[in-house]
């Protein structure tokens, strides 16, 4: 048994505290960063007291801080770990300015990692000025610590996770500057540093976190419209600067399969042209390093392909579905090759993105075959890649273009068996409105003539669930008015559907903002539901009091129009669509939505890829 003196006891108690603190696993370790810091204060004062041989050490210090620097329960915990680390600080200055003093207490001095792990704590939050002003206040030697590296990289990460590339990539120029102004090729500035106190110079990973920070850019909302055109550039400009430093002899800085991987996601979120084939001329070269010059490290991972696979699924391009099955098949050899020593192992993010593009269609038939073709092998691969929730997204939205006799049936079996696996406590196959709707839209482009009766009965499941995840919206809405606009049949059939309807254009005034595609689907199933040829009487005027709401919301783009023009069956009706407005003495026929007062289309959206 290893003997273990006090003070190491104690730090080992903190850092256990400590690593609770950074625990997402259970509700009992919130709380302990404060009971950490506790821990600490009470020993000091023991300590102080003569009741405790051993003071606590900076380690001791630093442990402490990580905890709240870990702390995700406590929204203050940023705050009160600067605070503890201040109180630190400042009570070491007055120590020396009472050193006569013979009761002065000794506290322990706050040392870089004391630093670093503020500056880190400020940047996990995303607190980039609190970490770069953290930063800027060590440079100027008031905390009586040097920064380096790690300092300096910390503050480049707080830019990253901010999404603030243009940030980051000024601070590394300034290191690259203030260490080594030789290395710089903007040669305008050298000049100005050659008088600085010298910073430690950038390395991998600080190239690296600037990748991050343009690769996380376009990443998760909406991205900022200045980053869309140069995100990507921005990237491969970087890792080609990394590229020659290495080349030139700079040992620190060389491009790791992260550097390539950080550019490929950056390639991967973009929609500009070409982006995609880029992303695959990086990817080849990172194989042909590996394999001709003995870049072992640079062989693709599993993140690598997926980025890859990811590229190909926003280019549009009608050979992307095969290339990617392509790239996962690699994989797949790879994998079964190899075993577990394999760094590709396909896993289910990447079954997923080659599901998903198989669900883009691009004019392949046999789309839904081959989606639905690789989840089952993802089920045969047990948990190296378990089907999940955005898998089955994917495969019911490949089904949504299938519009065969049996996609219905499928779409319908492949929510069933969400349902029944999340009964069965796997919380990864939760069915949430996304799915139900996707299958809404599956029964709205079938085939089936009782298509409004299907997705009416659906909906009413889906109510019956009645859970947070499966509110009805109006993805949902306008997808059961899709299906009853293009119901068909028996007279029987088509009153159903028109009175479902009615009933769903109710529900959507009562409970959510009705979209463009709500009016465009409502008033196809009133033009083509109705029991005679046209809209008369009380139907007319119910159709042309809903048109003038449509106005009123400013929701009137063509596809609106156009079903209003097909409802009319005379001249007096037109009239009755243009009260109000000097367009009564234009010719209807010609008209469209741009000529419309701007007051009725100023909401309205555009979804010309829609098939009515």
């Amino acid at each position: 048994m290893t003997n273990r003196t006090p003070l190491q006891s104690l730090n080992l108690n903190l850092n256990s505290l400590a690593k609770q603190a950074s625990s997402r696993n259970s509700q009992a370790d919130h709380g302990v960063a404060a009971r950490a810091q506790e821990l600490l204060q009470r020993i000091e004062a023991l300590h102080n007291e003569g009741y405790y041989a051993v003071a606590p050490d900076v380690v001791s210090l630093n442990s402490v801080l990580n905890a709240w620097a870990q702390d995700e329960s406590d929204p203050d915990a940023t705050s009160k770990a600067f605070q503890l680390l201040l109180s630190y600080h400042e009570t070491e200055e007055d120590d020396h300015s009472d050193a006569s003093d013979s009761n002065s207490i000794n506290r322990v001095k706050p040392d870089i990692i004391s630093f670093n792990t503020m500056i880190l704590a400020f940047a996990k939050r995303g607190a980039s000025k609190e970490a770069r002003t953290l930063l800027e206040r060590i440079q100027t030697s008031e905390f009586e610590v040097e920064p380096n590296i790690i300092s300096y990289n910390s503050v480049l990460y707080a830019h990253a996770i901010a999404r603030e590339p243009e940030a980051a990539e000024r601070v590394l120029k300034d290191m690259i500057a203030s260490s080594s102004p030789q290395l710089l090729l903007d040669s305008d500035i050298k000049d100005i540093w050659a008088n600085r106190t010298l910073t430690p110079k950038p390395d991998t990973n600080s190239f690296n976190t600037v990748l991050l920070a343009w690769a996380r850019s376009n990443q998760w909302g909406k991205p900022k419209q200045r980053y869309l055109k140069s995100a990507c550039a921005k990237a491969e400009d970087l890792l080609w600067h990394m590229e020659n430093l290495h080349g030139a002899g700079n040992k620190l800085v060389e491009p790791d399969i992260y550097s390539y991987t950080l550019v490929l996601q950056a390639l991967s979120q973009s929609r500009r042209p070409g982006a995609s084939k880029r992303a695959m001329k990086l990817f080849r070269n990172m194989e042909r390093l590996s394999r001709e010059e003995g870049k072992e490290n640079l062989s693709p991972n599993t993140v690598t392909y997926t980025n890859a696979i990811t590229s190909l699924c926003h280019s549009g391009s009608p050979q992307a579905a095969t290339q990617a099955q392509a790239l996962l098949q690699d994989m797949l050899d790879r994998y079964e090759k190899e075993g577990d020593n394999c760094n590709c192992i396909p896993d289910t993010v990447a079954f997923t993105a080659v599901i998903t593009c198989w669900a883009r269609g691009y004019q392949h038939d046999d789309s839904p075959n081959q989606a639905l073709a690789l989840m089952e092998r993802m089920k045969l691969m047990g948990d190296v890649a378990p089907p999940n929730a955005l898998t089955y997204t994917s495969v019911l939205k490949a089904m949504t273009e299938s519009q065969t006799s049996t996609s219905a049936a499928v779409a319908t079996s492949l929510l069933e068996e969400m349902i029944e696996a999340y009964r069965n406590g796997n919380a990864a196959l939760e069915p949430t409105s996304i799915h139900y709707n996707v299958v809404l839209d599956v029964y709205a482009k079938s085939p089936h003539f009782d298509k409004a009766v299907r997705a009416y009965g659906l909906y009413q499941k889906m109510m019956a669930q009645n859970t947070t995840n499966t509110q009805a919206n109006i993805v949902t809405y306008n997808s059961i008015l899709r299906a009853c606009a293009n119901t068909f049949g028996s007279p029987e059939t088509k009153s159903t559907a028109h009175n479902i309807a009615i009933k769903i254009f109710d529900k959507v005034l009562k409970t959510c903002q009705p979209s463009s595609i709500t009016f465009v689907f409502f008033f196809k199933a009133l033009r083509k539901l109705q029991t005679s040829s046209t809209l008369q009487g009380k139907e007319w005027k119910a159709f042309v009091k809903t048109f003038q709401y449509c106005c009123k919301l400013g929701l009137v783009n063509d596809f609106v129009f156009d079903q209003a023009k097909l409802a009319c069956s005379n001249k007096q009706q037109e009239r009755d669509l243009l009260s109000s407005t000097p367009l009564q003495e234009q010719e209807f026929g010609n008209l469209k939505a741009a000529d419309l007062p701007p007051k009725w289309t100023r909401n309205a959206s555009d979804f010309r890829a829609t098939k009515l």
